[in-house]
């Protein structure tokens, strides 16, 4: 057991417990840690990492029975609540055919595209008169920011113009 519990109080903005202890090393200014986490820590006898999620089951933050906790990474935590409260449904995608999830608040038009390069080349193949250059625009640098970073030619062009602007508003010299 690595940590005694002694006081216990009732957080009042989400009904979590926590507890006094001063001496925990992710205790805030006040001294409190949530009651959950230290019950979790001294289950698995060391101390949560900070990218460690306590899971309550059954959704009630005031049950804090070792059974009804589970302990899981920030990003299952999130796809897990993700998948309860959107209510994810199950689409294939037009253009390579890979089954994939999206919530239904999301879905709008009748053809599903599992990423946004899949709906550029979707359409650019429909539509011929549409050349690479074009796409590649819509893609990245016309309607929306570039991507720091990326290699093509267009992203570079648009990242050495912003360079190239932001010297000459500075008085500065290449």
């Amino acid at each position: 057991m690595l940590w005694t519990i002694s006081k216990i109080n009732i957080r009042s903005k989400k009904g979590y417990k926590d507890v006094y202890l001063p001496e925990h090393p992710n205790a805030d200014k006040r001294g409190r840690v949530l009651l959950h986490r230290i019950i979790m820590e001294n289950y698995i006898n060391r101390l949560l990492k900070t990218n460690e999620i306590v899971h309550h089951k059954n959704g009630d933050p005031n049950d804090n029975n070792i059974n009804n906790l589970e302990l899981m990474l920030s990003s299952e935590h999130t796809r897990l609540h993700k998948k309860i409260n959107n209510n994810l449904i199950k689409l294939l995608c037009e253009f390579c055919g890979k089954e994939f999830e999206r919530s239904k608040k999301n879905i709008h038009n009748d053809k599903h595209f599992c990423c946004r390069s899949h709906i550029m080349k979707y359409y650019g193949k429909i539509n011929k008169k549409r050349n690479k250059k074009q796409i590649e625009n819509i893609q990245h640098g016309t309607y929306s920011r570039y991507r720091r970073g990326c290699k093509c030619k267009l992203c570079k062009e648009v990242q050495a113009k912003r360079i190239y602007e932001w010297r000459n508003k500075n008085n500065m010299r290449p």
